[in-house]
């Protein structure tokens, strides 16, 4: 996207954050208002669920990127997540601790790059996460809900695909708790 492209995104974030009523509609109402789009980035790209659409589940994938916490205060807090989806259509996303690979992502979402290089042990890590949720179609997106109790949905935007996490009221603490995935397939 580009820059004029994101700010109108901002914007129409802002003025239409709770169109769709679903059980993620807080967390793209808290996108709309804490997200500012300065440059192209994976915030940007989270801040733009609402815009995503359902598109055919990617079977037989491995998918990385980067996850936020909404409202999340700055790009330092993003983490490298790993989205596996197995031929049967099981899912499984992870956050792992591999703090080089996160600019790597940054530049990629930003659009400084088509394909991020992966460090070794990030790009093994990645290879190693097999799917283990059964994973359903609804309405608003592919849907799964994981042994500890956390939610997810998976929605596609342009090349990436964005899965919003409502984390389980039994690991949360205080109130509630979303973080927003952007995962690419450009990675080797």
């Amino acid at each position: 996207m580009r820059m004029p492209a994101l700010r109108a995104l901002a914007l129409l974030l802002a003025l239409l954050g709770t169109a769709r009523a679903d059980r993620f509609a807080d967390a793209r109402h808290a996108l709309g208002h804490t997200v500012k789009c300065p440059a192209p980035s994976p915030w940007c790209l989270a801040a733009a669920w609402p815009d995503s659409e359902v598109a055919e589940l990617p079977r037989g994938t491995t998918l990385v990127g980067l996850t936020i916490e909404i409202p999340g205060e700055r790009p330092a807090d993003a983490s490298f997540s790993v989205l596996a989806i197995d031929a049967e259509g099981d899912a499984t996303l992870t956050d792992e601790h591999h703090p080089d690979a996160i600019p790597r992502l940054a530049a990629l979402f930003a659009g400084k790059a088509k394909l991020v290089v992966l460090p070794d042990a990030a790009a093994a890590t990645a290879r190693g996460i097999v799917g283990a949720d059964l994973v359903r179609t609804s309405a608003h997106g592919w849907t799964w809900t994981d042994v500890g109790g956390n939610r997810y949905e998976l929605r596609r935007l342009g090349g990436w695909w964005i899965v919003m996490m409502d984390v389980s009221p039994a690991v949360r603490s205080g109130g509630r708790r979303w973080l927003v995935s952007v995962l690419t397939d450009a990675w080797r």
